[in-house]
């Protein structure tokens, strides 16, 4: 009876979506050191970021409802943008409220270099204080 018990919870744990499992085996804090603080409490907040490379200090810019996940996600190259482009910090992000208008923006700022550094010297970008001075 008690394999049958634990065969059935195996089945259980399997069926769980992988975020959730994840979240079991790390913690959140342990994902989220290398955010600013006041970023780690909130994460299903939509999000435009900009993230900074190490290897060839070019800027990459984004939008997520996840900042911590998706710098991860970045960070262990799983995003084929930015995969050669590792280690990226996180240089500046900008909270919405929806992620349909961080999408909006991600792309203005794309399409826009001088409209981004406007924002950014403007105070409506907070700069994570690592790597944010060029």
């Amino acid at each position: 009876m008690a394999q049958l018990v634990s065969a059935r919870m195996g089945a259980a744990q399997r069926a769980l979506p992988s975020g959730v499992r994840e979240r079991r085996l790390c913690p959140a804090s342990a994902a989220q050191r290398a955010l600013p603080s006041g970023v780690r409490e909130i994460i299903n907040m939509p999000y435009t970021y900009i993230l900074k490379s190490l290897k060839d200090n070019k800027k990459y810019i984004g939008s997520t409802v996840n900042l911590s996940k998706r710098l991860r996600q970045h960070n262990d190259g799983r995003v084929f943008s930015t995969k050669y482009r590792r280690p990226l910090i996180l240089y500046a992000y900008r909270k919405f409220k929806t992620i349909k208008e961080a999408a909006k923006f991600e792309k203005k700022y794309k399409k826009s270099y001088d409209l981004l550094n406007r924002d950014i010297k403007s105070g409506k970008f907070l700069t994570s204080g690592i790597g944010a001075d060029g």
